[in-house]
């Protein structure tokens, strides 16, 4: 009997290395962010960390990968036209023994985090599936991306992942000896899209920041 298992409307994660240490500038800016409580670590009241001088490369960085992205995952027919901007970016601190609770990002299309300090061998981001309710339980020899319902990801030092903002994700308690250390973002289209003589699907936005 011939098998074969397709894999249709998958989720697409992203992942990249920045592949160089952090500026002194840019450690000092990430450092010197003010935080508030969040749900289970702190965050900083900046929500636009990378709009700021010192970050113009790690910015850079988080627009390059944007774009591709897009083009790799949305395969716009008319790239010149329409394009994922980077929005709202700011900082997560977790200490040793915090977590971060399962949450989404409204108002945003693909989000983002780099890791300014994570331990590769034990920080994880973890993404829960909510596609489907689970109407039955029982247990499985070995897992797989069909019978998931939660992935885990291991993050370091440098590292950059990116994925739907609706995606839910969280931070499960860390067990690493020093604070993990990383700057989220958001991103929202910006040109036009739909059919430009269909009045009723046609938009256009601009100057979204």
């Amino acid at each position: 009997m011939k098998l074969d298992t397709l894999r249709i409307f998958a989720t697409p994660l992203m992942t990249f290395e920045l592949g160089r240490e952090f500026t002194k500038e840019e450690l000092d800016c990430v450092n010197s962010q003010e935080l508030g409580f969040s749900v289970g670590n702190e965050g900083s009241y900046n929500h636009r960390v990378l709009e700021d001088p010192s970050m113009v490369s790690l910015k850079k960085f988080a627009q390059d990968a944007l774009d591709q992205y897009f083009m790799e995952i949305y395969s716009p027919a008319r790239p010149e036209e329409i394009r994922l901007k980077l929005t709202q970016s700011w900082t997560n601190v977790t200490q040793p023994g915090e977590n971060h609770h399962q949450h989404y990002h409204p108002n945003s299309i693909i989000s983002g985090v780099i890791y300014i300090n994570a331990d590769k061998d034990c920080d994880l981001i973890s993404f829960t599936n909510t596609k489907e309710v689970r109407l039955w339980q029982f247990d499985v020899k070995d897992t797989n991306g069909y019978n998931s319902h939660l992935f885990n990801l291991q993050v370091g030092t440098g590292f950059m992942v990116l994925f739907p903002s609706n995606m839910f994700h969280g931070v499960p308690e860390t067990k690493s000896k020093t604070a993990r250390i990383s700057l989220a973002f958001n991103s929202f289209f910006e040109g036009k899209f739909g059919i430009q003589n269909d009045g009723v699907n046609y938009l256009e936005i601009n100057n979204i920041f």
